[in-house]
């Protein structure tokens, strides 16, 4: 599970962590109370983030923040959540967009690697060397292209 690999980094770099495991417990228990918890995904074709993802990006992110209390980083998120403040920290706001952006770049670029290496495979393959099934390929392309996809057009939300 990746809270786990959260919490393993956060002990390796304890000296510089401003959020604690045990905060990560707490933050993950808010996102659940509020139906906020799991399928953070991103869509083709979306103008912003999806709210889940967004809201969750929200919590964790001020919860990062040098001198954060995780206490008033929920209490502050809850008033968000509902409405009555209105307004996120452009600081917060502004490491959340980075994040999904150079996140989705990683992506997009990995992605495009693995389509080249299927069309070197299919390449080799047209030269007689062993065959990939074909429809195979096709499903392994076509899902790397959407991801790929919305990769591209996510480092611009």
């Amino acid at each position: 599970m990746w809270i786990s690999t959260v919490k393993a980094n956060l002990n390796t770099r304890r000296a510089r962590a401003t959020i604690k495991s045990t905060d990560v417990d707490a933050l993950v228990d808010v996102l659940k109370q509020h139906g906020l918890w799991g399928d953070f995904t991103l869509f083709s074709g979306s103008a912003e983030l999806p709210y889940r993802l967004q809201a969750a990006m929200y919590l964790v992110f001020a919860a990062m923040k040098p001198g954060a209390g995780i206490k008033g980083v929920i209490s502050q998120w809850e008033r968000w959540q509902r409405g009555e403040n209105t307004s996120v920290s452009e600081e917060v706001d502004l490491a959340v967009k980075n994040w999904v952006s150079r996140t989705c770049s990683e992506v997009a670029e990995h992605s495009s690697k693995l389509l080249d290496n299927i069309q070197a495979k299919q390449n080799d393959d047209a030269r007689g060397s062993e065959c990939l099934d074909p429809f195979l390929v096709h499903c392994i392309r076509l899902i790397w292209t959407t991801i790929n996809k919305i990769a591209i057009e996510s480092t611009s939300l």
